[in-house]
């Protein structure tokens, strides 16, 4: 808040902020607005373990039942990317052609529940209490999946107990975030022991279509299709930083990622 008041009335010309920040503040003088990719990744994690989630065809079935852009609209303020592949949509390697078979249809989870002899099943979702925001958006995801017809029950701890929570696998299903870097790099969620792989998430086949997309990007559309079939991991959205400028301040600015003055040769 300190920021922008100092940007509205004191002068300051240029700002960077954090809108998946729990300290975020809106701005309401006239200014011009960029945005700068950070590849905060939001994602849903299942534990493979659990009698219902075991099932592929559920939770493969999950994503549907998630309204990505009201978790973005409410709890993001329209300042997030929704992604229903793994990856920034502000990405290359990021398929539109894919990722409009995975659109929001929460009939699709209904379905798969039911064509599995299930009445209302119920499984619990660990959210971590020390990120506001993203406790609130979890908040949400449990009220979808659950008017889909999987009851979720949320078990929402601060960051210690959270994270002691995973390492024991005491979750059926986990929102997490993390920071993957520009190439998209998933390797770690299937890497045999691997620091993201908890919950039995690891997959050698998986994991070998990740190292071949990180040599070859054709193949990322390959990876994203078994991620979506599979269904281990759910993503949700992207962020990314918000950059407000003094109005004719900086008509060149083209902020990138991480870089608020990104420039090519030649500017």
């Amino acid at each position: 808040s300190q920021l922008r008041d100092e940007f509205e009335f004191n002068g300051l010309g240029l700002v960077s902020s954090d809108p998946g920040s729990s300290s975020y503040v809106d701005f309401h003088s006239d200014y011009e607005l960029w945005d700068s990719e950070n590849g905060l990744f939001l994602y849903l994690g299942c534990n493979t373990k659990n009698a219902i989630l075991s099932n592929q065809s559920i939770r493969a079935a999950l994503t549907f039942a998630i309204d990505r852009d009201t978790i973005a609209e409410e709890f993001y303020h329209d300042f997030a990317y929704s992604a229903v592949l793994a990856a920034s949509p502000k990405s290359p390697v990021y398929s539109q052609a894919l990722a409009q078979k995975y659109g929001y249809a929460p009939e699709k989870l209904t379905q798969a529940l039911t064509d599995a002899g299930l009445e209302a099943p119920t499984v619990k979702l660990l959210l971590n209490i020390d990120d506001s925001v993203r406790l609130r958006a979890g908040r949400a995801i449990a009220r979808m999946l659950t008017a889909a017809g999987l009851k979720v029950v949320t078990d929402e701890r601060n960051g210690e107990n959270y994270l002691k929570a995973l390492k024991q696998r005491n979750f059926d299903l986990y929102l997490g975030q993390t920071r993957l870097s520009a190439n998209m790099d998933l390797s770690e969620f299937f890497r045999p022991y691997g620091e993201m792989s908890r919950g039995g998430l690891q997959h050698e086949t998986i994991y070998s279509m990740c190292l071949n997309a990180l040599e070859n990007n054709g193949n990322y559309y390959n990876l994203y299709q078994k991620l979506a079939q599979d269904g281990r991991i759910i993503p949700v959205m992207f962020g990314h930083y918000n950059v407000y400028a003094e109005r004719g301040l900086m008509p060149d600015l083209e902020p990138s990622r991480d870089n608020v003055f990104y420039y090519t040769l030649g500017k």
